[in-house]
């Protein structure tokens, strides 16, 4: 089959072919799946397996993402337009933390809640699937080519820099909720909406840091 190559400067290429908007509809669907799973889970261990299947295939959309995004979007412009993705999904959560706690009583509880969020996910990932456009396909490096990443230390400093960031955001969005509830007195529907202040103070640096990136 005819593929088309998209060469990446200093990255030797093979001839097995890469569907970047293939591989983002399976991600997105197992994200939903995992959601899904999650709402059924028997036990905890069970609930945790599909959370770490849910952070696997979130992490891993990264990639195909990035090669979409490349393909239809000019270098000056990709800064403004991470940056415009970071807001909306800034948003969303704004909305989840102010919606969730509303939903638990409307969906019976957790298990509602995740298998309602699962059924959008899957709905997203039909809606993708349908319309997502992409040109051609990328070829894959060989693994010498992949491995060498492995041998440049600034890989390694930004892995670990955006960890720290990560950890430190998720603890203050995960377990404010909790601490709001338990420690303050709080109803869970006001601490969703205080939660909700952290990404949606994200907003405006979001669009801005996408500007400044494109600018320097």
């Amino acid at each position: 089959r005819h593929t088309r190559s998209f060469h990446v400067t200093g990255v030797q290429t093979c001839a097995l072919p890469i569907s970047p908007k293939r591989l983002y509809s399976v991600l997105t669907f197992a994200l939903g799946i995992a959601m899904i799973l999650g709402g059924f889970a028997p036990a905890f261990w069970a609930l945790f397996a599909t959370q770490v299947l849910f952070s696997l295939a979130m992490a891993l959309a990264q990639v195909p993402g990035s090669l979409l995004r490349t393909q239809w979007v000019p270098s000056r412009e990709l800064g403004r337009v991470w940056g415009t993705g970071n807001a909306l999904n800034a948003v969303a959560q704004a909305s989840a933390l102010i919606a969730i706690p509303m939903g638990l009583g409307l969906l019976g509880g957790w298990r509602g809640v995740f298998q309602a969020a699962g059924a959008v996910m899957l709905i997203a990932a039909v809606a993708w699937a349908l319309t997502g456009r992409q040109r051609g396909e990328y070829r894959a490096a060989g693994p010498e080519s992949n491995f060498s990443a492995l041998r440049r230390p600034e890989y390694y400093l930004l892995g670990l820099a955006a960890l720290g960031g990560a950890t430190a955001y998720l603890a203050c969005l995960l377990f404010l909720p909790t601490f709001l509830v338990q420690e303050r007195g709080l109803s869970l529907q006001t601490a969703g909406f205080v939660a909700a202040v952290f990404p949606a103070a994200g907003l405006v640096s979001n669009l801005a840091s996408g500007v400044v990136s494109d600018r320097v």
